[in-house]
């Protein structure tokens, strides 16, 4: 008898596959603080889910590949919509204690809403073949909207969303919402017209900041830049603090070229400050643009 691999890899389980992936690279990408980009991913993973189901329907499925693409789906959507937004929230709030509390009971509600979800849904399939209408408790995928309209709103500095507390608030009420036994209507064709719409603008604004902050690699007066040495910050240590002159001065003497981050403060003079935050360097929870 032939072995194969374990699992299913037909058409009805590629997209769920490609969420995850795409969710784990937004989690490497929001440890590495780069927002937009780890939110484009998660954007993504929520297209492949919102479509995943339909591409399964199209196959008579087995009895044991429906039971799998039940746990495979909600397996994908824990990596995707709970330890992805939990992983960006804590690398934004720089891993506060609070945060930490917030994001970690952020996960565990979504890890009981989908076990649970798991559950009804093998009774469900159990019973009937007609398509589900309704959910008990608020999906997780819907974090694949509210987090990058929110982390927008932040980012384009509007009114009370500047306060990256919001961030935890958001998570506070999506755990509970999870886990109250409500029942939400699926969205008819109006409702996905408008998911679809509200998710297109978020991927554009996200696909364009990527592309304006984009290096134009291929011009011809950065290479005078090639084949040097850089110290970010300056060549920093425990006795000379980075951005410092000391730090310059070290990175002068071994020859190497200085790459730093200049900021504009409040009242518009220059600043020269890696983070967004004076939190890490300061221990003040504030923003240098203020």
């Amino acid at each position: 008898m032939k072995k194969k691999l374990l699992g299913y890899y037909d058409y009805t389980v590629i997209l769920t596959y490609c969420g995850m992936l795409f969710a784990f690279k937004g989690i490497i990408l929001a440890i590495k603080g780069m927002c937009w980009n780890s939110l484009l991913c998660l954007m993504i993973a929520g297209i492949c889910d919102m479509f995943d189901g339909a591409v399964a329907s199209t196959k008579d499925r087995t009895a044991p590949e429906k039971r799998f693409g039940i746990q495979i789906d909600s397996l994908s959507d824990l990596v995707s919509f709970c330890i992805l937004p939990a992983v960006f929230v804590y690398m934004l709030l720089d891993g506060t204690a609070f945060a930490t509390t917030i994001v970690a009971i952020y996960v565990l509600a979504g890890l009981i809403r989908l076990a649970y979800f798991n559950v009804l849904e093998e009774e469900r399939q159990g019973q009937t073949t007609e398509k589900r209408t309704s959910y008990l408790g608020m999906p997780v995928t819907t974090i694949a909207l509210l987090l990058p309209a929110m982390y927008f709103l932040y980012d384009y500095k509007i009114s009370f969303f500047r306060n990256k507390i919001t961030f935890l608030v958001l998570l506070g009420v999506a755990a509970v919402g999870f886990l109250l036994p409500i029942e939400i209507k699926k969205p008819k064709i109006i409702g996905k017209i408008v998911l679809i719409v509200v998710g297109a603008f978020l991927l554009l604004a996200a696909s364009l900041y990527l592309f304006a902050i984009k290096p134009r690699r291929k011009r011809k007066e950065m290479d005078k830049f090639k084949g040097w040495r850089y110290a970010h910050r300056g060549l920093h240590n425990d006795q000379a603090s980075e951005n410092s002159m000391t730090a310059f001065e070290n990175a002068i003497k071994k020859g190497y070229g200085i790459e730093i981050d200049v900021r504009f403060s409040k009242d518009g003079e220059l600043v020269v400050f890696h983070d967004e935050t004076l939190k890490r360097v300061c221990g003040i929870d504030k923003r240098v643009v203020d």
